[in-house]
């Protein structure tokens, strides 16, 4: 609902990172520790947390877990997931399970998609098994996004040192889109020119134009957007 916030914080005497929930409008907060994750391992170590709420059913959250619960989990922890709006949770198995995981996001059909180390992975039963995204070079892919367009939505992952890849038929077949051998870190639609798009990249804000109505990328990308 509206009313609803969910927060992540780091506890400093746990060494953990805990999940809080507010059903006020953030007046208040109460955390939530049914199935949430838990450590005493002396080599454990709390890097944050990302989430992601289902599209279509606000209920179902995710939270990605960075850090390592024990010695040689490589930055780490896991996905967890809950069914009932951050009240309880659990932690998910599968191919994820040590990865390093950058970016999440789930689609309106309910696909989850994974920015990983190694690439882009999906899900398509919410987090149980995950399977290689194929098309994509074994890059670290950082962060993913869908734009919507009138040509339907794009789907976008933005890569370490790999450019853009997109994908006009929601996930089944990616394709680049230029800025080879670049960081891109976020894109989005240019409101200001219909049509164009803008990156931002390791080397700095960047535009081209795109076909709307075809949904057909038209050309080579520009050193930099002008005002």
């Amino acid at each position: 609902t509206l009313n609803t916030l969910f927060v992540v914080k780091n506890n400093p005497s746990q060494i953990r990172c805990e999940f809080f929930l507010s059903t006020d409008t953030g007046a208040t907060f109460t955390q939530q520790n049914s199935g949430w994750y838990n450590s005493t391992d002396p080599a454990r170590n709390d890097g944050g947390a990302r989430l992601a709420v289902s599209p279509s059913n606000p209920n179902r959250v995710y939270a990605y877990l960075i850090g390592e619960a024990k010695a040689n989990d490589y930055g780490f922890i896991g996905v967890y997931r809950s069914d009932d709006g951050g009240t309880t949770w659990f932690k998910l198995p599968g191919e994820l399970s040590r990865q390093t995981i950058y970016a999440l996001h789930q689609d309106g059909e309910g696909t989850i998609w994974a920015g990983a180390a190694d690439g882009l992975w999906r899900s398509k039963d919410y987090g149980v098994r995950w399977e290689r995204v194929p098309g994509l070079p074994t890059a670290t892919v950082i962060r993913l996004g869908v734009l919507d367009r009138a040509a339907g939505p794009l789907f976008w992952a933005g890569t370490e040192g790999a450019g853009l890849w997109w994908s006009q038929d929601r996930g089944q077949r990616w394709h680049p889109a230029g800025l080879d051998m670049r960081t891109v870190y976020a894109l989005l639609a240019d409101p200001v020119r219909p049509g164009h798009l803008i990156a931002a990249t390791d080397r700095g804000i960047v535009g081209a134009s795109v076909d709307d109505t075809r949904g057909q990328y038209l050309g080579v990308w520009p050193h930099s957007v002008q005002n």
